[in-house]
């Protein structure tokens, strides 16, 4: 009966994750430029197969190729698509929006057409302006713009972007990048289990381990867990917690418990993803604080549900705490 339950828990678990993680987005009305971006946002997880013309001969970037746009665009000067040297995508939608001769006009440009892109996307459009645009220093303005459904968003698939082309030339510009973003759940708040032991010792781990005072009574905290104290590869405090298992449906039943638990300890402070699987990994979740999840240098919790080999086999469980 307990296998029963696990697995019948885990699937209806991964069909709640496909249906509401599928990235499309919806057309909320007949604004010609809302649905001319939905339809470049649905078509990139695809390498913008669909919206990818031919190439423009004569038209080269020391990355690759440059190719049309087929997706008419109101108001848009310029679009195209380009192929990039970035490990996460290989294709980028640029869509040039105006051309200025001075960063005052062009700054109200940008102010305009963010506007105008908010409310042809609808209500369920997220956008944050950049921290910092140290990757590229042309850039002196960006918002990136994610995508959000009743159970959480999309990691930004686009920018945009004031860009400083010329001495005397400014640029504004939406990027949208070629690949289907990580979806972050959010954590529903007053959940029942939160009052459990369990949840009330995983958030001292996650105090305690946040302000760096990892403390020796830290690894006594989650019973049941074997527990160590460590550095990743490069070198930064990390805190390791194992319970291991012989047979795969203890595994998987005591691993939806403590998804269950973790979330309810967290709260709304926190989202969640689901990695993709490497070999040997059965499951793999992060959670990261919702304040964070887009910084580059960031704390974050891993739980990991993975099979071992050795002296003897099994599977494991894993809560990873990274800072």
């Amino acid at each position: 009966m307990k296998m029963r339950c696990c697995i019948i828990t885990l699937l209806l678990l991964s069909i709640s994750i496909l249906l509401s993680a599928q990235y499309t987005i919806t057309y909320p009305n007949k604004n010609k430029l809302g649905n001319a971006l939905i339809d470049i946002f649905n078509d990139a997880s695809n390498d913008f197969k669909q919206s990818r013309g031919g190439t423009f001969t004569a038209r080269l970037l020391p990355a690759g190729k440059v190719y049309r746009l087929k997706v008419y665009v109101p108001n848009a000067i310029e679009t195209k698509i380009i192929t990039v040297n970035n490990s996460a995508f290989k294709y980028q939608a640029v869509l040039h929006f105006a051309k200025c001769s001075s960063y005052e006009d062009a700054e109200a440009a940008f102010v305009k057409i963010s506007q105008q892109i908010t409310s042809s996307l609808g209500k369920r459009m997220m956008v944050r302006t950049a921290d910092s645009t140290a990757n590229d220093t042309s850039v002196v303005k960006e918002q990136r713009i994610g995508y959000m459904l009743p159970s959480g968003f999309f990691y930004y698939n686009a920018s945009l972007q004031l860009q400083r082309f010329t001495a005397s030339t400014w640029l504004v510009t939406l990027r949208v990048n070629g690949w289907e973003p990580a979806f972050y759940f959010w954590i529903p708040k007053n959940d029942p289990l939160s009052s459990n032991i369990f949840s009330h010792n995983f958030r001292r781990v996650v105090q305690r381990f946040e302000t760096s005072a990892v403390a020796p009574d830290v690894q006594q905290l989650l019973p049941g867990f074997d527990a160590l104290v460590t550095k990743d590869s490069v070198g930064k405090p990390m805190l390791v917690f194992d319970k291991t298992f012989t047979d795969l449906p203890n595994a998987e039943f005591e691993y939806n418990n403590a998804l269950n638990n973790i979330k309810a300890s967290l709260g709304k402070a926190f989202v969640y993803c689901f990695d993709k699987v490497q070999q040997g990994k059965v499951s793999s979740i992060t959670f990261v604080r919702n304040t964070d999840f887009d910084k580059p240098q960031k704390g974050y919790i891993e739980l990991q549900l993975d099979r071992y080999k050795g002296i003897t086999e099994g599977y494991r469980i894993s809560i990873l705490f990274r800072q």
